[in-house]
């Protein structure tokens, strides 16, 4: 069956989706693409991506749904060049691969028609998998089952939408297996963003006691009183980020790994020594 043969199959029994399955179409050598704010570009086939999208600080380039170095932005376009869908997303240090994956999973499963045993059922397994990886106590043998459930799907679907639902996950470990394999196990976030394996504190020195970050906080996990150093206690916290807003001070940050010395009572502001 032919991709468009396939896309006709999708129309007859509704369940096309023009974001995931339509791809961008290069005409009279120029092709229309979009970044992940929304806004639109037009490319020719002799410009380079990074003549409109600046990202010197990228880590990885996802187009459509594959995952590429940052090298990518650099090469002059071809017509040759399958932009998936059109939709270009760069992510920095600062952004987790995992998490972008398990993302990317979670909007494609929801694409799935549920007819094609394998799209149905290796799109479940994936986003499980996966999303698993962004709390700690994940299994690194996992990813050879994704690896294994992914493949069997680019050959095993009836349609476009399951193969792109693969994609995510073989591209991704491909470049960035290490980010994932250091998710596993103990487990850690290389870029800080999947808030699990971060412990939320606040800093005794930065807190000026006036109260802002209890009066957000859902879970009445910080205790104070005007004047003195606020704490949190990290079993009832549960790292919504309402506190790190209501900070305008900056007191209240993410750590990996070891805290620092904090105050173990009520200690006046200005107090408190290492």
């Amino acid at each position: 069956m032919t991709r468009e043969e396939a896309i006709r199959r999708m129309q007859d029994i509704g369940c096309y989706n023009p974001d995931v399955v339509d791809h961008a179409e290069w005409i009279d050598g120029k092709i229309n693409l979009r970044t992940s704010d929304g806004k639109s570009f037009e490319f020719t086939s002799d410009s380079r991506l990074d003549e409109t999208i600046k990202a010197d600080d990228a880590k990885a380039v996802i187009i459509g749904q594959r995952f590429f170095s940052p090298e990518i932005l650099s090469l002059e376009l071809s017509e040759g060049f399958d932009f998936g869908n059109g939709k270009i997303t760069v992510l920095t240090d600062k952004n987790c691969v995992v998490r972008a994956v398990s993302g990317m999973l979670t909007e494609l499963r929801a694409t799935s028609c549920g007819i094609c045993t394998f799209c149905r059922e290796g799109a479940y397994q994936l986003s499980g998998i996966i999303d698993a990886m962004t709390k700690p106590g994940a299994d690194k043998k996992q990813l050879d089952l994704a690896l294994e459930i992914a493949e069997a799907m680019t050959t095993s679907c009836n349609c476009p939408v399951g193969e792109e639902t693969a994609l995510p996950v073989l591209t991704a470990l491909d470049l960035f297996r290490s980010e994932f394999e250091a998710h596993c196990g103990k487990g850690s976030c290389p870029s800080g963003e999947c808030s699990a394996f971060s412990t939320l504190y606040i800093d005794p020195f930065k807190c000026e006691g006036n109260g802002d970050c209890m009066d957000v906080c859902p879970a009445d996990a910080i205790e104070g009183k005007p004047g003195y150093i606020s704490m949190l206690d990290e079993y009832e916290c549960t790292r919504c980020g309402k506190c790190i807003e209501a900070c305008e001070n900056g007191a209240i940050q993410f750590a990996t790994g070891r805290l620092p010395k904090l105050p173990e009572r009520l200690t006046k502001v200005g107090r408190f020594r290492k």
